[in-house]
């Protein structure tokens, strides 16, 4: 299961046409049908492979594959990395990375929407417990290894399928995204 928020994360950053099929077929793929499994396997690996081989050094393009992670990372450091599998703490990343995107400017509300069903449909977590403190994954974000001259880094969406790495993000920003996730 923990896998599938990895699978959804291509499409959103890289497939609007992936994303499709993901919600049109994500009963099928949760029961693990032949060919849609094969197909969003063949898929996930696809795009990885593309974004990798565009940027091999990871000095540009490679950081969209981090969508989701900035804020999962955060959750999975304040939670002790006990509480939340990797996967579950992406999928509540993405939620807050789909907010961010849209109090940036870059996507919509619907399609905010559609993310944060796709992943509640995949059975994955589209939100924060209000047990954990926004200001301890704000001071959590701050020391992630992707934080570059001071500015928390993250890859947002412009759209379904468009990512791009952002810096400029203000923490009353990241504050309200987070707010908005819980």
């Amino acid at each position: 299961m923990c896998g599938l928020a990895e699978v959804i994360k291509y499409g959103c950053i890289a497939s609007s046409r992936f994303f499709k099929f993901l919600e049109d077929n994500i009963k099928d793929l949760l029961a693990l049908e032949p060919s849609v499994t094969q197909k969003t396997v063949r898929t996930s690996c696809r795009i990885k492979a593309e974004v990798v081989a565009d940027d091999e050094r990871e000095a540009g393009r490679r950081a969209i594959l981090n969508f989701g992670h900035t804020a999962g990372h955060a959750i999975e450091a304040v939670t002790g990395y006990r509480k939340y599998r990797h996967g579950y703490a992406v999928a509540m990343g993405m939620r807050v990375a789909a907010e961010l995107s849209l109090i940036k400017g870059g996507l919509a509300g619907a399609d905010v929407n559609r993310i944060t069903e796709l992943i509640a449909k995949a059975g994955l977590p589209v939100t924060i417990p209000g047990s954990i403190r926004i200001e301890a994954l704000i001071k959590a974000m701050e020391h992630d290894k992707k934080v570059k001259s001071g500015a928390i880094r993250f890859a947002l969406l412009s759209g379904v399928g468009r990512a791009e790495i952002r810096n400029n993000i203000t923490k009353s920003e990241i504050r309200e995204a987070l707010k908005r996730s819980v």
